[in-house]
């Protein structure tokens, strides 16, 4: 998730994918005040996190005064740096190792230096090599690395609100390198039973299910159905990158854009919302289901389209990509609906292939998932991850289930890093 906005000294440096987008930017990016971060029914969370589970449920968790977001800040508490993947206890990785089976290994990261050229601003990185021992030996280092330019963790310290960072640090980045810092992710990994969601296939089955369907209706019929869904008008929207376009008709519940309401062929690069109810009925399909503990692994097929661009494409691509609503792509919404399904499921981590998890341009009656995400909820989430691989070999096997291992670089006060992921079969 890149940066959209210049750091100042006194509020958090980045911005969330949505936010020129979102009903409520104008209170998450207030700058913090002084005063501490006053909590709405941080009591009677507490309470009910004392029952069975120890963690209560989305809708119990209080809210921030400020930007209005549930929040976790004491689920774990306060000065807690690890978020949700405190959900990966020890119990919870060993029974994961239980998903391997064949002991097939696919890597989940795109090679550093793409995309190349780099979004929103991002240079690329220079590689240089120099010989030692007279030549017997050879030394390398990199220059202008930019830790989040590829396949990528977002940590703790790349969105903020109005009302601190998650847990409530009112510090900046560059003045503390301790708290939140990517480090502390980095001591123990990111591993535990990784679970894969292919929405690009289920979307575009749904597609091609729906326009077979409409091949068979006649006359008047289909035309109608197809005016009042739409679905024409925004896919061409979307194949044109006409975003304002799209957006009119990408609207929850069966309309245009959702994949719920069918389209003629899905483009993740296009406006393209995935609801909770979408990834449930993936899983479903997929016959495979969610528990505590697991890293999710979201594939739109972002990262395959950008693969098959050709370097005048790939340049294209960048230069639209300088502002973070630059260019429109599938993803999930910033809904509280989503971040409650996220929450409720118990999940660890959330990675997709795209390059914002959140579709882009947002909805503005949605908000923004980085914000209710990164500092409500303390979720680790990833992008730019390349899962082509590992859907085919799910596909192959019947198996969306496997031993997900990431570690982070251990990089002290890092606001985020490269994938460094792995799928065990």
């Amino acid at each position: 998730m890149p940066t959209d906005a210049a750091p100042t000294a006194t509020v958090p440096t980045e911005t969330a994918t949505n936010d020129a987008a979102s009903a409520n930017a104008a209170s998450t990016d207030d700058a913090p005040t002084d005063a501490g971060p006053a909590t709405v029914g941080l009591a009677d969370a507490r309470a009910r996190a004392a029952g069975t589970t120890g963690v209560p449920s989305f809708d119990e968790l209080p809210t921030l005064p400020g930007s209005g977001i549930q929040h976790a800040w004491d689920v774990w508490g306060r000065g807690d740096n690890l978020g949700t993947l405190n959900r990966l206890t020890g119990p919870v990785v060993a029974a994961a190792t239980a998903c391997v089976r064949t002991g097939e290994r696919i890597g989940l990261s795109l090679p550093v230096g793409l995309p190349d050229p780099g979004f929103f601003g991002r240079k690329a990185l220079s590689h240089h090599f120099t010989p030692m021992m007279g030549g017997t030996a050879w030394d390398d280092w990199v220059d202008g690395f930019y830790l989040q330019c590829s396949s990528q963790w977002d940590g703790l310290r790349h969105v903020g609100t109005s009302d601190g960072w998650y847990g409530g640090w009112r510090g900046q980045p560059a003045d503390d390198l301790r708290p939140l810092g990517i480090q502390h992710w980095a001591e123990h990994g990111i591993i535990g039973r990784g679970v894969l969601v292919d929405l690009a296939s289920f979307a575009a089955r749904d597609a091609g299910h729906e326009a077979a369907d409409d091949a068979g209706r006649t006359g008047p019929a289909a035309g109608q159905a197809d005016t009042a869904g739409q679905a024409d008008t925004a896919g061409q929207a979307d194949t044109a990158g006409q975003a304002d376009t799209a957006g009119q008709a990408d609207t929850a519940g069966g309309r245009a854009g959702s994949p719920a309401g069918g389209r003629d062929r899905y483009d993740p690069f296009g406006r393209v919302t995935f609801r909770p109810d979408d990834i449930a009925a993936a899983l479903r399909a997929q016959g495979v289901s969610l528990r505590d503990g697991d890293i999710l692994c979201v594939r739109t097929g972002w990262t395959d389209r950008y693969l098959e661009l050709d370097a005048a494409g790939r340049s294209a691509l960048a230069d639209a990509m300088q502002e973070v609503t630059g260019h429109p792509s599938a993803g999930l919404a910033g809904s509280e609906d989503m971040a409650r399904f996220l929450w409720n499921s118990g999940v660890a981590a959330v990675a997709c292939d795209n390059p914002s998890v959140e579709v882009v341009p947002g909805d503005p009656a949605d908000g923004s998932l980085h914000r209710r995400l990164i500092p409500g909820l303390g979720m680790a989430i990833g992008e730019l991850f390349s899962f082509a691989e590992l859907a085919a070999a799910c596909a192959r096997t019947g198996r969306y289930e496997f031993l997900f291992v990431a570690v982070p670089l251990n990089v002290t006060g890092a606001v985020g890093s490269p994938a460094n992921a792995v799928a065990i079969l």
